[in-house]
């Protein structure tokens, strides 16, 4: 019997602390540099930073592929 407090010690993480494969974080990697790659195409369009979506996007995506 699993009790509430007892989730973490019995190794059950929840759904959404599954851990992802290898080829699923590969897959997931490969996406981001894709994306990165159309924003920057926009964002060199753009230098006055008009459309501030795409410069936000363009930084929120480099910073998580970074870390």
């Amino acid at each position: 019997m699993i009790l509430a407090g007892d989730s973490a010690s019995s190794g059950y993480r929840g759904m959404n602390g599954m851990g992802l494969s290898k080829k699923d974080l590969g897959r997931k990697k490969a996406n981001i540099k894709a994306r990165i790659a159309e924003l920057e195409k926009k964002a060199k369009m753009d230098p006055l930073k008009r459309n501030k979506a795409v410069h936000d996007e363009l930084e929120q995506l480099k910073k998580k592929l970074a870390g």
